[in-house]
């Protein structure tokens, strides 16, 4: 179906262009199939009429044909493009982490916390980066929302209670 929409898309585009500028050869190619769909007084009276109407049936179905095939292949591929920018952002902000550049990991989480379903995991990297920064009252605030989020967390827990304790 994808393809057949792109295909249609060439055929009216072609249709139109020669239309316009070559109306002999589509007469000619009206006479063989006149009287289906046309006759000769319709065509030769509304000549550019119908060359723009080709132009944008053309253009319809051939940007239809492409989205179309944008979108089965993302979805071929298992993967759609703006879930991997959210994906990528966590790499990166991790590779920033590890690499001691706190603040840019702490803004690229930020960026990314709205827009991911897994909250907790976002969170919890920001405290990472929050205690090695040393604001431990951001750190805190932060494990005190994870644990609204999620009040079994054992892990978020413990590192409450570790900085409480400092």
């Amino acid at each position: 179906m994808v393809y057949l929409k792109v295909i249609l898309g060439f055929i009216f585009i072609c249709v139109g262009w020669v239309y316009l500028f070559h109306p002999n050869l589509i007469i000619a190619l009206n006479a063989l199939i006149r009287d289906a769909l046309f006759n000769d007084r319709q065509i030769l009276l509304a000549r550019k009429k119908l060359a723009v109407a080709y132009f944008c049936i053309g253009l319809i179905l051939l940007y239809a044909g492409i989205t179309s095939m944008a979108l089965y292949y993302s979805e071929l591929n298992g993967t759609r493009d703006f879930i991997d920018r959210i994906d990528y952002s966590m790499y990166i902000a991790t590779q920033d982490y590890y690499a001691g550049r706190y603040d840019a990991a702490l803004q690229r989480y930020k960026n990314v916390l709205p827009y991911t379903k897994e909250k907790d995991q976002v969170l919890r990297c920001m405290v990472s980066a929050y205690t090695a920064l040393g604001d431990k009252e951001r750190a805190k605030a932060l494990l005190e929302k994870l644990l609204i989020i999620n009040p079994q967390d054992a892990v978020a827990k413990m590192k409450l209670n570790a900085l409480k304790k400092q």
